[in-house]
C-alpha cells in the first residue's frame, strides 16, 4: 500500500499527498473531525438559519443598548471628554400630548448615563412628571405652536437644543453619543442619529440606517427625521417658520441650517426611538412647501414632483438659467468598441447643446483605438478631442 501511494505522489506531486494528509487528519483523528463539526455547524448557522437572523432586529437593539455595556462604557469614557456642554432637550406639544407618552419619554431623558441636561417641556404644573430639577415646566404662553417653540427656545440655557416628540423616547446612551461627535466634531452647527420604531407592543422595528451629510439628497425627502441636535447659536443666523404642523417645522428648520453651514454630522447609532412613523397628507404637503420655500430663499427655480413610489418624497428639476459649456472626460486604454458605444450614445441623445466631448488616452496602443479617434476628430471636430 505504501508503494503504492509513493507511486501515485511521484506520479501527481507533491499535492495529492498533502490532501491525503489532510483527508486522513479531519476522518481519522479528533482534533480534525471536531474541526470539521465546526465548519459544518457554522456553515447550517449562515445558511438555514438566515431567514430567523432577519427577523431579530428587535434582539439585537437590545444588545446594542444593554445598561451593563452603556454604563461600563460611560464609566471608561467620561472623564477623557475635555467639552461636557449642557444638552436642553426641547419636547413642543407637550400640553396636548398622551399622557403616558409623554411619561414615558421623559423617562427616557432622566435614564441618560451622561446628566449634565435639562428638559423644557409647555405643560402646565398640574401634568405630574418625575421630581427632577433639571425638568423644567415652562407654562404655554399661547394656543400656537410658532410662539411656544419660540419661547421654549428662548427659556432654555444650553448651548445645544435636542428636538424629540412626546412619543418618541431617547435610548440611555444617547446623550453621552452626542457628546462625544461634539468633542470630536466641535464645529457641527447640527447633528442627527440613525432611529428606529418603538410600536405599542414594546417591539423595536423598521430602523433607519441614515445616511451621511447630503444637502442634495435633504432636497428630495427628509431623511435626516426630527429628533436632532442644533447649536442655539445658529437661531441667531436664521428665522425658522414655525407652523402647526411638524413635519414642516423640522424639515423647515434643518433646509435652513443647512443654507448656512455644512458642519452637520452624523451619528451611525441608533439612540432614539419613534412612536410613529407614518405619513399623513398633511406631511406630504408640509414636506413640499418646506422644500418650495427653500428654492425660494435660495433663488432656484426648480419644478418639485412627488414621487409616486415613495411617500413624502420629491424629485427636483431644476431650470438651467447660466448654460455653460460641459466637458465629458472619457479615459480609456483601447477598448475601440466600448468607446464607440459611449461617444456614440453622447451625439446621438445628448439635447443639450453646448458641450465638448474629451478622450483621456491611456497609453493605448491598438490601430483601431487610434483609427476611431481620427474619424471623430473628421466628423466632429468643434467638440470631440
Amino acid at each position: 500500500m505504501k508503494k503504492d501511494f509513493a507511486k501515485i505522489s511521484d506520479a501527481n506531486g507533491s499535492r495529492f499527498t498533502g490532501l491525503l494528509k489532510f483527508v486522513s487528519f479531519i476522518f481519522f483523528t479528533k482534533p480534525g473531525f471536531d474541526l470539521l463539526k465546526r465548519i459544518i455547524g457554522k456553515y447550517l448557522n449562515t445558511t438555514l438559519d438566515i431567514h430567523n437572523k432577519t427577523l431579530k432586529y428587535n434582539d439585537w437593539i437590545k444588545e446594542e443598548t444593554d445598561p451593563t455595556v452603556i454604563k461600563n462604557e460611560f464609566n471608561e469614557n467620561i472623564n477623557t471628554l475635555k467639552l461636557k456642554p449642557k444638552i436642553s432637550i426641547v419636547i413642543p406639544g407637550s400640553a396636548g400630548a398622551d399622557n403616558k407618552h409623554l411619561a414615558t419619554a421623559i423617562s427616557s431623558v432622566i435614564d441618560q448615563s451622561y446628566s449634565n441636561w435639562e428638559l423644557c417641556i409647555d405643560v402646565t404644573s398640574q401634568i405630574l412628571v418625575q421630581k427632577d430639577e433639571r425638568i423644567r415646566l415652562i407654562a404655554p404662553k399661547s394656543d400656537h405652536t410658532k410662539e411656544n417653540l419660540h419661547h421654549l427656545l428662548d427659556e432654555s440655557s444650553g448651548p445645544y437644543i435636542l428636538f424629540m416628540m412626546p412619543q418618541d423616547t431617547l435610548t440611555q446612551n444617547c446623550l453621552f453619543e452626542v457628546i462625544k461627535h461634539i468633542n470630536n466634531h466641535p464645529s457641527d452647527m447640527l447633528i442627527y442619529t440613525d432611529e428606529d420604531v418603538l410600536d405599542n407592543n414594546g417591539q423595536f422595528s423598521s430602523p433607519h440606517f441614515k445616511p451621511g451629510w447630503s444637502p442634495d439628497t435633504l432636497l428630495s425627502r427628509n431623511y435626516i427625521g426630527h429628533t436632532i441636535i442644533i447649536k442655539k447659536e445658529v437661531f441667531a443666523n436664521i428665522k425658522p417658520e414655525f407652523k402647526e404642523n411638524n413635519s414642516f417645522n423640522f424639515y423647515d428648520l434643518i433646509l435652513r441650517t443647512a443654507e448656512i453651514t455644512n458642519n452637520i454630522g452624523h451619528i451611525p447609532k441608533i439612540l432614539f426611538h419613534s412612536g410613529n412613523n407614518t405619513f399623513t397628507e398633511a406631511d406630504n404637503i408640509a414636506s413640499k412647501n418646506a422644500i418650495n420655500d427653500a428654492l425660494i430663499r435660495r433663488g432656484t427655480p426648480a419644478t418639485i414632483t412627488e414621487l409616486t413610489s415613495a411617500t413624502a418624497c420629491y424629485y427636483i428639476k431644476y431650470e438651467i438659467t447660466q448654460p455653460r459649456k460641459v466637458s465629458i472626460i472619457i479615459p480609456t486604454k483601447d477598448n475601440t468598441q466600448l468607446l464607440k458605444t459611449a461617444i456614440d450614445s453622447i451625439l446621438q441623445k445628448t439635447e443639450y447643446p453646448d458641450y465638448e466631448i474629451i478622450v483621456l488616452n491611456n497609453n493605448s496602443n491598438s490601430d483601431d483605438f487610434f483609427r476611431l479617434v481620427k474619424e471623430y476628430e473628421k466628423t466632429h471636430p468643434d467638440i470631440f478631442r
